[in-house]
């Protein structure tokens, strides 16, 4: 989520130079300015959801740790654990919502290099998420046989298990998105060719499939 919010200032939807939209088998293909907007919408409903992840365990995480009983170790510990993480990735997605907008990409090939990186910090946070997981399933195993501290370890790591699951699945929904959109971008952009012009200088051709 952190690495994400260096590319929350690109929400600027701004006209690109770019093709308009370009014909395909019976169908229009979406223009470069029209993928660019898809991608501001689709960075945004992620923060939005992880915001509302986030919200649920701050909220569900609190009343856990607060309403626990006296020998519910293991509770009290999830909670908590739950709570922290989900405060931390409130905050983060709101940030990234209210962050004031830079300038869009001024080319089509930047807007396609800005897709690009997208889905390779998704690809990294996908496995951060599965070492979170890998954390909290060995915090579980390891945690001994003290009845206090073993089940306050337990608590703890089955909290980190869920917050690397949860992130994962918001995660993995929004890679797909953008590997679609990556692949959309390719087949528009094959279709561009540039050739010499008899004056001399380059001329645009788009290939009708």
């Amino acid at each position: 989520m952190v690495l994400m919010l260096s590319l929350r200032g690109d929400a600027a939807a701004q006209e690109l130079p770019s093709p308009g939209p370009v014909p395909g088998e019976g169908d229009e293909a979406p223009s470069i300015p029209a993928l660019h907007e898809s991608r501001i919408q689709a960075e945004r409903a992620h923060l939005r959801r992880v915001g509302i992840w986030g919200g649920a365990n701050l909220l569900a995480g609190t009343s856990l740790a607060l309403t626990r009983g006296d020998d519910e170790e293991w509770v009290g510990a999830f909670g908590m654990q739950s709570a922290g993480w989900g405060a931390v990735n409130g905050a983060i997605a709101l940030f990234g919502i209210l962050r004031s907008p830079a300038p869009a990409p001024s080319s089509a090939a930047e807007a396609q290099t800005a897709e690009d990186r997208l889905a390779h910090i998704l690809l990294v946070n996908l496995g951060l998420n599965v070492g979170y997981m890998g954390v909290g399933a060995t915090m579980m195993l390891l945690a001994g046989d003290e009845p206090s501290r073993g089940e306050r370890i337990r608590g703890h790591g089955g909290a980190v298990v869920l917050q690397g699951l949860g992130l994962f699945v918001l995660d993995l929904v929004a890679y797909l998105e953008s590997r679609d959109r990556l692949g959309e971008y390719r087949e528009l952009l094959d279709r561009v060719e540039l050739r010499p012009d008899s004056g001399g200088g380059t001329g645009v051709s788009i290939r009708i499939r």
